[in-house]
């Protein structure tokens, strides 16, 4: 059995169009009954606003990562610190990237579209599983 697995991936293409062309070329080289599985976060749902766009990501006892998130209509704007503990103190780095606001109705939609059948969906933690399983040419 041919398998594809992406993981929290697919929020970091560019635009809606690749997300429909990503699944379409998965589509295609995926044989018959192939599978193809994926997560995501839904951004789409509740925006978070003032200091609750400040997430903990993680920390132990020589760094502390924490992202800050901005809101617009397709995509959200992440920032993250990262502080590092050094010989002479704390050292902060920073990046930002975009991550697409995607709706699982609409990656389920292109995914039928393009003769994938859902086999598996579940949430934990507001992580999206989805598996899904190529119809066959029948």
């Amino acid at each position: 059995m041919q398998l594809s697995v992406w993981v929290d991936t697919i929020t970091h293409l560019d635009l809606m169009e690749d997300v429909e062309h990503l699944i379409s070329s998965v589509s295609t080289s995926l044989s018959s009954g192939g599978s193809f599985c994926l997560s995501f976060r839904d951004y789409t749902q509740t925006e978070l606003t003032g200091t609750s766009r400040f997430i903990p990501v993680r920390s132990d006892e020589s760094r502390i990562h924490t992202c800050f998130l901005e809101y617009n209509s397709t995509i959200i704007h992440v920032h993250d610190l990262l502080h590092t503990r050094e010989s002479e103190g704390w050292a902060l780095s920073t990046s930002a990237y975009n991550k697409l606001r995607i709706a699982p109705q609409f990656l389920k939609g292109i995914a039928h579209d393009n003769r994938l059948k859902l086999i598996s969906e579940t949430t934990i933690r507001g992580m999206n599983y989805y598996a899904f399983q190529k119809h066959s040419n029948n």
